[in-house]
């Protein structure tokens, strides 16, 4: 093979694997359009979010979508969802603004490749820990009852 034709497959190859992980529409829950009974629970100025799958779920094999949802007129609106190949965030999507190409981000490495740094997080924060299914409500419910809960309800860690 000329010098010229392997150069052009490795710059074939390196532009075809960032689109290929933007392709996540058929990879594991990345079409979910409501969060299951077992996502996770987190909040966020009062809001109760959903995340699934569950940080705690996703290993360094797992290759899919985590995506976290807000209620919205009785249903769940998907507010963002991260792209992961072999445990490793590549791209995270929100919902703020679709049609801000700014705000889809793409990551090699754990390392911003593409994307607005002032918009998009850094790549150690991108998958996200949850409280259990059900925990949001318990600690409602213990912050009412005492200002200063000691700890978290039983069964309910952040993971």
């Amino acid at each position: 093979m000329s010098q010229g034709r392997l150069v052009f497959a490795l710059l074939l190859l390196a532009v075809a694997r960032p689109c290929a992980a933007a392709d996540s529409a058929t990879a594991l829950n990345c079409k979910l359009v409501r969060p299951p009974a077992s996502a996770g629970e987190g909040f966020d100025h009062g809001i109760a979010l959903r995340i699934y799958p569950r940080g705690l779920a996703i290993g360094p094999t797992y290759s899919g979508c985590q995506t976290m949802w807000a209620p919205e007129n009785g249903g769940w609106q998907v507010v963002s969802q991260v792209t992961i190949e072999n445990g490793a965030p590549v791209r995270i999507w929100m919902a703020s603004d679709p049609g801000n190409p700014s705000l889809t981000c793409r990551y090699s490495a754990h390392r911003l490749v593409d994307g607005d740094e002032e918009q998009c997080p850094a790549a150690e924060f991108l998958i996200q820990r949850s409280f259990p299914a059900g925990c949001v409500d318990k600690i409602k419910a213990a912050v009412t009852q005492s200002a200063r809960p000691e700890s978290l309800p039983q069964g309910c860690e952040l993971n």
